[in-house]
């Protein structure tokens, strides 16, 4: 009987600690014609910067996803053109467009003042008219799984 409760109990402890992972993602902003050096060719392309605070808990040494997804302001899906190549920008769930990396947090309690995302001008554009009211969000994941969102922050994207 002893060794049953103390299994139960083990089971329990793992599942507090499994639901103590936590993300927090804040202060969101854009950072518009930005030049970064991308690619095989190391060719400058005129692209978004995506900043934002990072804390993430419970994770350490271990893979968490950061992402940022684009939309139309009124909440429509902007689906990426591209369905085989340049997976970067683009979800392999939906193939809604996005940014993304892996991090692996190297503490309990890892924190982030500044942290980047980068997406093409290209990207974005490829399938708006002249002009569009787009936003985006910052998304965390662990084993594909959402930890946290953040809010929509809203922007206008002209060609």
């Amino acid at each position: 009987m002893k060794r049953v409760i103390i299994t139960i109990i083990g089971a329990l402890g793992l599942c507090a600690i499994a639901s103590a992972q936590d993300a927090t993602v804040s202060d969101v902003w854009l950072e518009h014609n930005v030049s970064k050096s991308t690619g095989y060719y190391n060719q400058s392309v005129k692209g978004l910067e995506i900043h934002f605070t990072l804390e993430v808990d419970d994770l350490r040494q271990q893979k968490v996803g950061v992402a940022a997804f684009f939309a139309y302001y009124d909440g429509d899906e902007y689906v990426s053109l591209r369905t085989r190549y340049n997976t970067q920008y683009r979800s392999t769930q939906d193939n809604s467009v996005c940014t993304w990396t892996e991090v692996y947090p190297k503490y309990d309690s890892t924190y982030w003042e500044d942290f980047v995302l980068f997406i093409p001008y290209s990207e974005i554009s490829r399938a708006l008219p002249e002009s569009a009211s787009m936003a985006c969000c910052v998304g965390v994941f662990h084993n594909g799984d959402p930890i946290t969102m953040s809010d929509m922050v809203e922007f206008e994207f002209t060609k």
